[in-house]
């Protein structure tokens, strides 16, 4: 029997900035059941990836023949150094519909939400045979102009923006060969900016991703934007 688990909330005057904990304490049902684990460094520090099965424990690489989820991976410094930039740099990626997949870990605890306006509804959605947390947060006030009062991701100094809907979904199982995972998709009206060094596109459809990736035996940060007219 495949097990769900919903939660909703909806906002009804003006706040500010939620860290993680008003909008995924409603997830604190679906969020119980999931498992963490870390990739480490090539000095013995643990990077944080996804729950589920240990796929990045320190310690002795497994045979190429074990399960992928059962196998070791060593993300070194420098790789993990490039993901804190990028997500350092001011970048904002804006849609009429923003679809955001990430890695459950790092970026499910390193969320921060903000639904400055009333008119704001969301639901969680966690669907463990899957290994999946997703949150979509509709814009029902009618107010689609002023950026400040849109639903808002952030990451750090990384803004995702769904002037009319945006959904995040949180893989809980990754592979060996993506470790951690960033992709967003910008649908409608799609702007993408990033301040320093200034650069600016636009698109019926943008998609922002940036991703560890395995290349032989070691792990590489890859980062490219799509760009549709």
């Amino acid at each position: 029997m495949r097990m769900i688990r919903r939660s909703n909330w909806s906002v009804s005057k003006p706040g500010g900035l939620l860290r993680s904990s008003l909008v995924l304490a409603s997830l604190a049902l679906v969020a119980t059941a999931c498992g963490s684990t870390g990739a480490s460094t090539s000095n013995g520090n643990l990077h944080p990836l996804t729950g589920g099965d240990p796929i990045g424990r320190s310690g002795p690489s497994k045979t190429e023949d074990a399960p992928a989820e059962n196998r070791t991976v060593i993300i070194d410094e420098g790789t993990m150094q490039e993901l804190s930039e990028f997500l350092r740099r001011p970048t904002t990626i804006l849609g009429d519909v923003l679809e955001v997949d990430v890695s459950r870990k790092p970026f499910l605890s390193a969320s921060a939400f903000r639904r400055a306006n009333s008119g704001i509804d969301g639901q969680g959605v966690h669907d463990f045979e899957r290994g999946l947390i997703t949150i979509t947060i509709e814009n029902n006030s009618g107010t689609r102009t002023e950026l400040s009062q849109l639903p808002q991701l952030q990451f750090e100094n990384l803004l995702l923006v769904g002037v009319d809907r945006l959904v995040i979904r949180y893989w809980t199982k990754q592979t060996v060969e993506t470790p951690i995972r960033f992709r967003a998709t910008a649908i409608g009206n799609a702007r993408y900016l990033v301040e320093e060094p200034r650069r600016v596109e636009r698109g019926d459809r943008l998609t922002l991703s940036a991703n560890v990736v395995q290349r032989g035996s070691a792990y590489d940060f890859v980062e490219q934007l799509e760009t549709g007219r």
